[in-house]
């Protein structure tokens, strides 16, 4: 089995979801600070998240997919459910095995306007990468998917603070310089 680091790049999210596993304190209470990519780079997997890391900081989740991938850790992808330009995410796409996308609950029609763009642009490039979409099932619209596009489509509901768990080849961390953990 793979060992995983889950590593979070930024709290920062505009949404404020009531689900979200970032407020868990059992889920957030073990993640370990680090301050660069080589501190986890003994990973066979590294998982970028946030809050919104390409909303917020895209120039740094590009920075920290090309150094893992230059250290050598064999996946590297991202969970995103938005990005601030087609630029920084067509970069970041050279840099990564895939990306878990996600549609909120709070979805704006500008993020849904994003996620046909994006399902386009990785069905027609884009092929031997992971991309998985999660839609959250009171997802404010009608959601046409591009069957080319994803390895993986789920509809679910959203695990609550007693049931969310990291799985167990898991290790949680958050970029020391850019996150206050939460308290």
């Amino acid at each position: 089995m793979n060992r995983t680091a889950r590593v979070i790049l930024t709290f920062e999210c505009r949404r404020r979801c009531d689900y979200c596993c970032n407020k868990y304190k059992r889920i957030i209470g073990g993640a370990q600070p680090i301050s660069r990519p080589t501190d986890i780079g003994e990973y066979d997997e590294v998982c970028l998240t946030g809050g919104e890391p390409m909303l917020i900081m895209p120039a740094s989740v590009i920075c920290w997919a090309k150094w893992l991938k230059r250290i050598g850790v064999s996946n590297v992808y991202v969970y995103m459910s938005a990005y601030s330009n087609l630029a920084a995410l067509t970069e970041l796409l050279n840099y990564v095995d895939g990306i878990h996308y996600t549609l909120h609950e709070k979805s704006t029609l500008e993020d849904l306007w994003r996620f046909h763009e994006f399902q386009l642009i990785v069905a027609r490039r884009y092929t031997g990468k992971s991309f998985r979409l999660f839609i959250h099932p009171n997802f404010p619209s009608p959601v046409t998917i591009e069957p080319k596009a994803w390895t993986r489509v789920e509809e679910k509901p959203w695990d609550g603070p007693n049931t969310c768990q990291l799985p167990a080849n898991e290790d949680l961390f958050y970029w020391r310089d850019m996150c206050k953990k939460p308290a």
